[in-house]
């Protein structure tokens, strides 16, 4: 019997060519032999660390099977001393390597071995540090910058990957470091394999409930996301870890990464309640929070500076705050050109005169659209016209304004 007729590859597809990330384990050997007698398109990346005496031996053993079988197979070599976070960085440095090799054969990504005892180790240490995920354990599809990564072993536990290549005579080796209480990952490794089966069980019934309840927050958040601003009062009705998922999923929109630590979304709370209207957090270098009134805004710093375009024809003008329709709009002759207004401008509204500034604060505007409210201006710098703001506008079709939603 075929060890691919006892387990189902999930989300990869046989028309696809995938790189396959090879330790020598027994984990990966498994999924390699998987992946070989189930006639995938393959190509094998292996890193040597020199970490391990043994380990030129395995790679020789690897490459043996690789020539067998008539596998193309790469290898980084690494020489240089990994100082500090021997874990981390050598993730960052294999799968950099992976990146590559999937980018230059053009291959459809990466599959790596994380097994389910893999899942419950890595869900054991986040319900041990404690804190808020966006998932508990790991997921079956990732990503690292454009690469996509595949775990299609998820669902099967080491034991079985062992015997599969014990009963198929696949080669694999044991990482003897992985028995070292040195990092905290094996110490978890050893206690779950203390376990009952039922204990087990019990285990993976726990991760798979949070991970649900973690969905259901998510669907919860989801159309808020790749909105630009949200109510405080709606914010406010969330518990903290579904404003963890808020700004997690806002993260991932804007392709920012940045740290959601309990710090930030004190501080953000913090913002919502104080009496002051306007308030401005920093989140990364280009990135703001900004709580103006009743609303939250994410804003970046390049949408907050000047523009000055010449308006020669009727069309559409999308601004990064707001997009004016100008084929509504009560447009004088043409050109003109279109600035943001000045703190300090003096504006004609009805009858009476008032700094633009007064404006804004009457018309309640949030704080960064006082920095980007456009007007269009004559050759003499004349204001000509300009949008009133309201706080409730109702968007209708001959509308010549419309906010970033």
């Amino acid at each position: 019997m075929k060890p691919s007729s006892i387990v189902k590859l999930n989300h990869l597809d046989q028309t696809q060519p995938y790189l396959v990330a090879v330790s020598f384990g027994p984990d990966s050997m498994a999924l390699l032999e998987l992946l070989r007698t189930n006639g995938y398109h393959i190509r094998v990346a292996h890193v040597n660390y020199h970490k391990r005496p043994e380990s030129d031996y395995e790679q020789e053993q690897l490459t043996q099977y690789c020539f067998r079988y008539d596998i193309p197979i790469d290898i980084l070599d690494v020489q240089a001393t990994i100082k500090g976070n021997f874990q981390a960085q050598a993730r960052t440095i294999r799968y950099d390597f992976f990146l590559q090799l999937v980018k230059q054969h053009q291959l459809a990504g990466v599959i790596t071995a994380h097994h389910l005892d893999d899942h419950l180790e890595t869900a054991t240490m986040q319900m041990k540090r404690g804190g808020y995920y966006p998932y508990y354990g790991i997921r079956d599809q990732g990503q690292w910058q454009d690469m996509k990564v595949y775990r299609p072993l998820l669902n099967l536990e080491k034991t079985t990957l062992t015997s599969m290549c014990e009963k198929h005579h696949v080669p694999y080796a044991i990482d003897a470091s992985n028995q070292s209480n040195l990092y905290a990952r094996n110490r978890v490794r050893q206690s779950l394999k203390q376990l009952s089966p039922t204990a087990k069980q019990a285990l993976i019934n726990q991760v798979s409930n949070l991970n649900q309840s973690l969905d259901e927050k998510k669907a919860r958040v989801s159309s808020y996301i790749d909105k630009v601003r949200i109510l405080t009062e709606t914010y406010m009705t969330w518990d903290e870890e579904t404003q963890f998922l808020y700004w997690y999923g806002k993260s991932q929109a804007y392709q920012l990464h940045f740290p959601i630590s309990q710090g930030m979304l004190k501080k953000v709370e913090q913002a919502v309640i104080a009496k002051k209207p306007n308030i401005r957090l920093r989140i990364t270098k280009e990135w703001l929070i900004d709580k103006s009134y009743h609303e939250l805004w994410m804003i970046h710093r390049q949408w907050l500076n000047p523009i000055h375009e010449t308006i020669t024809e009727i069309k559409i003008l999308p601004l990064p705050m707001l997009t004016l329709d100008l084929r509504n709009a009560p447009l004088p002759s043409l050109p003109l050109i279109c600035r943001y207004l000045r703190s300090q401008e003096v504006l004609k509204v009805g009858k009476r005169h008032k700094s633009f500034r007064r404006l804004a604060i009457d018309w309640k505007m949030p704080q960064a659209l006082r920095k980007t409210w456009p007007a269009m201006v004559n050759a003499k710098d004349e204001v000509i016209l300009f949008p009133r703001y309201e706080k409730n506008q109702e968007i209708k079709a001959n509308n010549w304004w419309h906010l970033r939603e």
